[in-house]
Protein backbone atom coordinates (compact mmCIF):
# COMPACT_ATOMS: atom_id res chain seq x y z
CA UNK A 1 0.00 0.00 0.00
CA UNK A 2 1.26 3.62 -0.65
CA UNK A 3 2.30 5.33 2.52
CA UNK A 4 0.37 8.69 3.49
CA UNK A 5 2.80 11.88 3.58
CA UNK A 6 2.98 13.45 6.90
CA UNK A 7 3.01 17.05 6.90
CA UNK A 8 5.11 19.54 9.93
CA UNK A 9 2.96 22.51 10.48
CA UNK A 10 3.82 24.88 12.02
CA UNK A 11 2.44 28.70 10.80
CA UNK A 12 -0.11 30.91 12.07
CA UNK A 13 -2.69 33.16 10.09
CA UNK A 14 -0.61 36.37 11.39
CA UNK A 15 2.60 34.87 10.36
CA UNK A 16 1.18 34.39 6.57
CA UNK A 17 -0.45 37.41 6.23
CA UNK A 18 2.49 39.54 6.88
CA UNK A 19 4.25 37.34 4.74
CA UNK A 20 2.04 36.65 1.94
CA UNK A 21 -0.87 39.04 1.79
CA UNK A 22 -4.51 37.65 1.68
CA UNK A 23 -3.15 35.72 -1.10
CA UNK A 24 -0.84 33.69 0.69
CA UNK A 25 -3.43 33.51 3.52
CA UNK A 26 -5.74 32.14 1.20
CA UNK A 27 -3.29 29.44 -0.41
CA UNK A 28 -2.59 28.46 3.12
CA UNK A 29 -5.90 27.49 4.55
CA UNK A 30 -6.78 25.76 1.43
CA UNK A 31 -3.34 23.48 1.61
CA UNK A 32 -4.46 22.66 5.28
CA UNK A 33 -7.96 21.47 3.71
CA UNK A 34 -6.00 19.15 0.70
CA UNK A 35 -3.76 17.56 3.02
CA UNK A 36 -4.64 14.12 5.41
CA UNK A 37 -2.07 14.06 8.00
CA UNK A 38 -0.08 16.16 10.34
CA UNK A 39 2.31 16.88 12.78
CA UNK A 40 2.39 20.39 14.37
CA UNK A 41 3.27 22.33 17.41
CA UNK A 42 0.35 22.84 19.79
CA UNK A 43 -2.95 22.47 20.75
CA UNK A 44 -4.09 26.02 19.10
CA UNK A 45 -2.15 25.03 15.69
CA UNK A 46 -3.90 21.66 15.64
CA UNK A 47 -7.18 24.02 16.33
CA UNK A 48 -6.44 25.62 12.99
CA UNK A 49 -5.32 22.97 11.36
CA UNK A 50 -9.23 21.05 12.26
CA UNK A 51 -10.97 24.57 11.51
CA UNK A 52 -10.36 23.48 8.20
CA UNK A 53 -10.02 20.23 8.25
CA UNK A 54 -12.43 17.78 10.51
CA UNK A 55 -11.04 14.81 9.47
CA UNK A 56 -7.59 15.38 9.48
CA UNK A 57 -5.29 13.29 11.80
CA UNK A 58 -3.02 15.84 13.34
CA UNK A 59 -0.11 14.57 15.94
CA UNK A 60 1.13 17.53 18.64
CA UNK A 61 5.22 17.23 19.01
CA UNK A 62 5.88 20.26 21.12
CA UNK A 63 9.21 21.95 20.67
CA UNK A 64 11.96 20.99 23.50
CA UNK A 65 14.05 23.11 24.96
CA UNK A 66 18.03 22.29 25.60
CA UNK A 67 18.12 21.79 28.90
CA UNK A 68 21.87 21.64 28.70
CA UNK A 69 22.08 25.40 26.95
CA UNK A 70 18.58 26.70 28.91
CA UNK A 71 19.88 26.31 32.79
CA UNK A 72 20.17 28.47 35.36
CA UNK A 73 23.73 30.73 34.44
CA UNK A 74 26.34 33.30 36.23
CA UNK A 75 24.83 37.37 34.89
CA UNK A 76 25.96 38.82 32.41
CA UNK A 77 25.04 42.27 32.41
CA UNK A 78 25.21 44.47 36.12
CA UNK A 79 22.72 47.09 35.64
CA UNK A 80 23.95 48.02 39.70
CA UNK A 81 20.31 49.28 41.64
CA UNK A 82 17.84 48.98 38.52
CA UNK A 83 15.54 46.18 37.71
CA UNK A 84 16.48 44.27 35.10
CA UNK A 85 13.97 43.12 32.26
CA UNK A 86 15.27 41.43 29.17
CA UNK A 87 13.01 41.92 25.74
CA UNK A 88 14.07 40.01 22.09
CA UNK A 89 13.11 42.51 19.41
CA UNK A 90 12.31 40.69 16.40
CA UNK A 91 10.77 43.96 13.54
CA UNK A 92 7.44 41.96 12.54
CA UNK A 93 4.08 43.07 13.32
CA UNK A 94 3.08 40.23 15.37
CA UNK A 95 5.74 39.81 17.41
CA UNK A 96 4.40 42.84 19.28
CA UNK A 97 7.62 45.06 20.02
CA UNK A 98 6.69 48.24 20.37
CA UNK A 99 4.13 47.11 22.65
CA UNK A 100 7.03 45.69 24.76
CA UNK A 101 9.06 49.40 24.55
CA UNK A 102 5.89 51.11 25.58
CA UNK A 103 5.56 48.72 28.88
CA UNK A 104 9.24 48.96 29.64
CA UNK A 105 8.43 52.83 29.22
CA UNK A 106 5.64 53.09 31.76
CA UNK A 107 7.55 50.85 34.36
CA UNK A 108 10.56 52.59 34.20
CA UNK A 109 8.39 55.84 35.53
CA UNK A 110 8.00 53.97 38.64
CA UNK A 111 10.98 52.16 39.25
CA UNK A 112 14.82 52.23 37.85
CA UNK A 113 14.66 49.84 34.93
CA UNK A 114 17.67 48.89 32.84
CA UNK A 115 16.51 46.75 29.49
CA UNK A 116 18.62 43.82 28.38
CA UNK A 117 17.50 44.10 24.73
CA UNK A 118 18.68 41.15 21.70
CA UNK A 119 18.14 42.19 18.27
CA UNK A 120 19.53 44.75 15.45
CA UNK A 121 20.64 48.11 15.88
CA UNK A 122 18.94 49.30 13.32
CA UNK A 123 15.58 48.01 14.83
CA UNK A 124 16.57 49.63 18.73
CA UNK A 125 17.48 52.99 16.55
CA UNK A 126 14.16 52.73 14.69
CA UNK A 127 12.17 52.78 18.07
CA UNK A 128 14.25 54.95 19.40
CA UNK A 129 13.63 57.57 17.03
CA UNK A 130 9.76 56.49 16.39
CA UNK A 131 8.57 55.80 20.42
CA UNK A 132 11.54 56.87 22.46
CA UNK A 133 13.27 55.06 25.43
CA UNK A 134 12.63 56.51 28.88
CA UNK A 135 15.05 53.73 30.07
CA UNK A 136 18.57 52.93 29.76
CA UNK A 137 19.93 49.45 28.00
CA UNK A 138 22.37 47.03 26.72
CA UNK A 139 21.64 46.07 23.98
CA UNK A 140 22.93 42.33 22.37
CA UNK A 141 23.27 41.38 18.63
CA UNK A 142 23.22 38.35 16.81
CA UNK A 143 24.02 35.87 20.44
CA UNK A 144 24.60 32.20 20.09
CA UNK A 145 22.22 30.16 22.31
CA UNK A 146 24.89 30.14 25.37
CA UNK A 147 24.82 34.38 25.47
CA UNK A 148 21.36 34.43 25.41
CA UNK A 149 21.13 31.12 27.97
CA UNK A 150 22.93 34.10 30.19
CA UNK A 151 21.10 36.90 29.25
CA UNK A 152 17.92 35.45 30.56
CA UNK A 153 19.82 34.22 33.68
CA UNK A 154 20.91 37.97 33.94
CA UNK A 155 17.26 39.55 34.03
CA UNK A 156 15.05 39.94 37.06
CA UNK A 157 11.96 39.79 34.24
CA UNK A 158 11.62 38.41 30.85
CA UNK A 159 8.66 40.16 29.05
CA UNK A 160 7.00 38.63 25.53
CA UNK A 161 4.78 40.21 23.80
CA UNK A 162 3.54 38.69 21.25
CA UNK A 163 0.54 38.55 19.26
CA UNK A 164 0.46 35.11 18.51
CA UNK A 165 3.29 32.07 18.20
CA UNK A 166 2.44 28.65 16.76
CA UNK A 167 4.38 27.84 20.37
CA UNK A 168 6.97 30.54 21.72
CA UNK A 169 9.99 28.99 22.94
CA UNK A 170 11.91 32.07 24.20
CA UNK A 171 9.25 32.27 27.48
CA UNK A 172 9.61 28.80 28.03
CA UNK A 173 13.37 29.42 27.70
CA UNK A 174 13.32 31.89 30.13
CA UNK A 175 11.60 29.68 32.79
CA UNK A 176 14.79 26.88 31.95
CA UNK A 177 17.10 29.86 32.92
CA UNK A 178 15.20 30.46 36.29
CA UNK A 179 13.50 34.12 34.83
CA UNK A 180 9.98 35.12 35.83
CA UNK A 181 8.01 35.46 32.94
CA UNK A 182 5.50 38.35 31.98
CA UNK A 183 3.65 37.54 28.94
CA UNK A 184 0.60 37.78 26.45
CA UNK A 185 -1.74 35.01 25.81
CA UNK A 186 -0.31 34.43 22.70
CA UNK A 187 -2.25 31.28 22.19
CA UNK A 188 0.75 28.66 21.04
CA UNK A 189 1.55 29.39 24.32
CA UNK A 190 -1.37 28.00 25.92
CA UNK A 191 0.85 24.71 26.49
CA UNK A 192 2.68 25.91 29.00
CA UNK A 193 1.87 28.83 29.84
CA UNK A 194 -0.63 29.45 32.88
CA UNK A 195 -1.27 32.80 34.86
CA UNK A 196 -0.47 33.24 38.35
CA UNK A 197 1.43 29.77 38.70
CA UNK A 198 4.29 30.29 36.48
CA UNK A 199 4.09 33.49 34.67
CA UNK A 200 1.60 36.44 34.17
CA UNK A 201 -0.35 36.79 31.25
CA UNK A 202 -1.84 40.05 29.79
CA UNK A 203 -3.87 39.95 26.45
CA UNK A 204 -1.88 40.74 23.28
CA UNK A 205 -1.61 44.59 23.29
CA UNK A 206 -2.70 45.85 26.94
CA UNK A 207 0.53 47.75 27.69
CA UNK A 208 -1.51 48.79 31.09
CA UNK A 209 -1.86 45.03 32.15
CA UNK A 210 1.47 44.04 30.90
CA UNK A 211 3.19 47.14 33.21
CA UNK A 212 0.96 46.19 35.93
CA UNK A 213 2.36 42.66 35.75
CA UNK A 214 5.66 43.68 35.45
CA UNK A 215 5.89 45.94 38.36
CA UNK A 216 3.87 42.62 40.49
CA UNK A 217 7.02 40.41 39.40
CA UNK A 218 9.91 43.08 40.05
CA UNK A 219 8.69 44.43 43.43
CA UNK A 220 7.30 41.00 44.48
CA UNK A 221 9.39 38.61 46.10
CA UNK A 222 7.11 35.67 46.90
CA UNK A 223 5.27 35.97 43.72
CA UNK A 224 8.30 36.15 41.89
CA UNK A 225 10.04 33.13 43.78
CA UNK A 226 6.70 30.92 42.94
CA UNK A 227 6.99 31.65 39.20
CA UNK A 228 10.67 31.26 39.20
CA UNK A 229 10.38 27.56 40.86
CA UNK A 230 6.99 26.41 39.07
CA UNK A 231 8.82 27.61 35.70
CA UNK A 232 12.15 25.67 35.84
CA UNK A 233 9.38 22.52 36.49
CA UNK A 234 7.23 23.15 33.64
CA UNK A 235 10.47 24.08 31.50
CA UNK A 236 11.72 20.55 32.55
CA UNK A 237 8.89 18.56 30.94
CA UNK A 238 9.68 20.38 27.33
CA UNK A 239 12.65 18.15 25.98
CA UNK A 240 13.51 17.47 22.27
CA UNK A 241 14.02 13.62 23.60
CA UNK A 242 10.12 13.67 23.54
CA UNK A 243 9.30 15.65 20.56
CA UNK A 244 11.41 13.25 18.75
CA UNK A 245 9.14 10.17 20.57
CA UNK A 246 6.35 12.22 19.23
CA UNK A 247 7.43 12.74 15.40
CA UNK A 248 7.96 8.51 15.62
CA UNK A 249 4.58 7.93 17.37
CA UNK A 250 3.11 9.99 13.81
CA UNK A 251 5.25 8.07 11.67
CA UNK A 252 4.26 4.32 12.68
CA UNK A 253 0.67 5.46 12.74
CA UNK A 254 1.23 6.42 9.24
Amino acid sequence: TRAERLYLMQDFPELVEESGGALGLKVFRLSLRLLSRFVTVSSYAKQLILGENPSAKVTIAHPGVDHNVFRPRQEIVDAREKKKVMVILRGSKYKGDEVAIRVLNEVSRKIPLHAILVGSKELVNKYSRTIGFEFSYSLFSGVDDETLARLYSSADAFLHTSYAEGFGSPPLEAMACGTPVVMTDSKGSRDYAVDGYNALVSQPGDVKSLAENLLRVLQDDKLRERLVENGLETARRFTWDSTAEKFEEALREG
